[in-house]
């Protein structure tokens, strides 16, 4: 007697697992015919952007607050006064992508500020300690050099002039330590300002509504072709859907000097400006509600040899209008010696434009600036860091606020003065400035004080 499934059971069997393995397991399409431009963009940028991580020793104070409401002020101080203070490590993440395939990477300048260890995570999975190139916080722009011992993938540079409202973007980063998360919407606006406190504010942001998110900073916004359009720096704190990032083309014109030079170099234009309220507006017969006065034009500097003069009302910097002082030291801090700069002004109530040429800062002028606005003069402090001031001028905002001869300058803002060099680079960077933040050392003491500038 023979056992076992029919041959006819078998051949049902047979038929219906394959039916099944039809239903279940259905033949693959060409997944090329999937990819879509989003697909086809990440795929291209993916590999060139990297995840950043810092490490930073924070020097917890034990409830003695010095007043200053500036870090360095207050770790200063700390240093004099606190011995032992707890410390402890603080992480954060950030991202950036590779620009170049020697291993410079742009990001932002918050993502590595005040870190003491930076290590950059690629695609691939590999790791690297990364060193900070150079840096400049009023653009919230960095770069960082990787030594991979190989050529590195790098995105393609597109152009930031030439964007739509309503135009795809897409945004690759780090949130919240998720590697590579990849997120897309649309350019909501151009031109934004964002003020980020009382002495800073960031100009002509892309806005979006793609999703950026706490770890998102520092890393690329593309366009549909797979492009770097931007930077994504910041997202509205009090609203979903809303981020910002630096244009490519501004951040372009300081990626250079960063590298070259590990700074911001300022362009020298030989003018200074004042805030125009409403008073000075009617003196000088303009009726706009947006500018800043030309309170004085430096000697053959090449704003004079463009026509400016005190009194006009600068209105524009190339297409980016002008509303105060602290957005004209901004702007203007985007160009180099060298680049070519157009401004509108009006004058007697006409309105005119020029283009010049920024110069790189003459010694003289800047002895000169240190004189006129902070009303001193400075040698190096022998076996000390800092200068020395050796002359005040009478009436100065410098003898106003008590400074002395033998006073030691040891910073300028948030620049150390070691050097007579380091100094000028200082002043330099007051160009449009209407205040100063001076650590100046009395003796065994030093303090914080704030010093007008004229």
């Amino acid at each position: 007697m023979k056992t076992g499934i029919p041959a006819y059971l078998a051949g049902l069997l047979a038929a219906s697992v394959l039916v099944a393995a039809v239903l279940v397991f259905p033949a693959r399409a060409d997944i090329s015919k999937r990819k879509s431009p989003v697909v086809l963009a990440v795929e291209q940028a993916a590999p060139a952007v990297v995840n950043i991580n810092t490490e930073q020793m924070i020097r917890q104070s034990r409830g003695r607050s010095f007043g200053f409401n500036d870090p360095f002020f207050d770790e200063f101080f700390r240093d004099f006064f606190e011995r032992s203070p707890r410390r402890y490590t603080a992480t954060s993440l950030g991202s950036g992508v590779v620009i170049d395939k020697r291993g410079y990477i742009l990001t932002n300048e918050h993502v590595i500020n005040r870190a003491t260890s930076i290590s950059v995570s690629l695609l691939s999975g590999k790791n690297y300690k990364a060193e900070v190139v150079g840096s400049d916080a009023t653009l919230d722009l960095a770069i960082l050099r990787i030594d991979a011992g190989e050529d590195l993938p790098t995105v393609r540079i597109g152009r930031s002039d030439d964007l739509m409202i309503g135009e795809t973007v897409i945004a690759i980063g780090n949130p919240f330590g998720l590697s590579h998360t990849v997120s897309t919407g649309v350019i909501s606006a151009l031109h934004r300002s964002i003020k980020a406190s009382e002495d800073r504010i960031y100009p002509d942001f892309i806005q979006i509504d793609a999703s950026i998110n706490p770890g998102n900073s520092g890393g690329p916004l593309l366009n549909i072709e797979g492009e770097l359009i931007g930077v994504n720096t910041a997202i509205h704190g009090q609203g979903q859907g809303i981020g910002f990032s630096i244009p490519i083309n501004k951040a372009l014109r300081v990626v250079d000097d960063l590298i070259r030079y590990s700074e911001v170099r300022v362009g020298y234009s030989g003018l200074g400006v004042q805030e125009l309220d409403p008073r000075t507006a009617r003196a000088l017969r303009f009726d706009g509600t947006a500018g800043v006065a030309v309170s004085r034009i430096w000697e053959s500097g090449p704003a004079e040899k463009a026509g400016i003069r005190p009194g006009d009302v600068i209105t524009k910097v190339e297409q980016e209008n002008i509303f105060d002082v602290l957005e004209f030291d901004t702007v203007m801090r985007q160009y180099a010696p060298g680049d070519s700069v157009g401004m509108t002004y009006f004058r007697a109530g006409k309105e005119g434009s020029v283009r010049f040429t920024l110069a790189k800062f003459p010694r003289k002028t800047l002895s000169e600036m240190a004189w006129h606005r902070l009303g001193v003069r400075v040698s190096k402090a022998e076996g000390n860091a800092g200068v020395v001031v050796n002359r005040i001028r009478t009436r100065s905002s410098a003898q106003l606020i008590g400074m002395k001869t033998g006073d030691i300058v040891l910073r300028i803002n948030n620049s150390k003065t070691d050097s007579i060099e380091d100094f000028y680079k200082a002043v330099s960077r007051l160009q449009y400035k209407s205040s100063a933040l001076l650590l100046v050392q009395r003796g065994m003491y030093a303090t914080a004080v704030t010093v007008g500038l004229e």
